[in-house]
């Protein structure tokens, strides 16, 4: 396998070339894991949250438990965490409306009871909840590290305050604990 040549400055540093920080989507502040494997040099996006899916799984089914609504939570790029009805998404990969939110660090709040389509979060989504929480996972002005998203299947259910405050919550935890690469 033949690739680009790069020189290494005095300083030890290369300049990815702009065709592979196209492919995968690299922008300036984004972190690269970089390792040795069998004596070449591997670098691969580094995705915190993709590290950590045991406890932020763990995170996920608490909030199922706490709100009997289904949760997903994404990295920058697919889905990491799916409970409840929403199991079947789990390493989907993102939908553009979905990294679009990621990206302006939007929340919504959906209903079809107020005439709202609910956001398909992956690109190959079949689910139609009834309502949906999708809050982006960041603090500040920090770049975002992925979504948190709560859906609701139901006619009678409801979100409140408590609900969206608890999300909020999550999704600022989640950054705190595992988003400051």
């Amino acid at each position: 396998m033949s690739g680009i040549i790069r020189r290494i400055d005095e300083l030890g540093r290369i300049v990815l070339p702009k065709e592979i920080r196209k492919i995968l989507k690299l922008t300036t502040g984004d972190a690269l894991e970089i390792y040795l494997e069998n004596g070449e040099v591997k670098m691969l996006k580094y995705l915190p949250l993709s590290k950590n899916l045991g406890e932020i799984e763990s995170i996920a089914n608490s909030v199922l438990n706490s709100i009997n609504k289904s949760v997903i939570i994404t990295d920058n790029e697919k889905v990491i965490v799916a409970n409840g009805e929403l199991s079947h998404l789990k390493n989907e990969k993102l939908s553009k409306s979905a990294l679009e939110i990621i990206e302006k660090q939007s929340s919504f709040s959906l209903s079809k009871k107020d005439g709202a389509s609910p956001l398909k979060i992956t690109e190959n989504s079949k689910e139609d909840c009834f309502m949906q929480i999708i809050m982006p996972i960041t603090s500040g002005q920090s770049k975002a590290v992925g979504l948190i998203a709560v859906c609701g299947f139901n006619e009678g259910e409801n979100f409140d305050a408590t609900d969206i405050k608890l999300l909020n919550f999550v999704a600022q935890m989640l950054f705190g604990f595992y988003g400051n690469a």
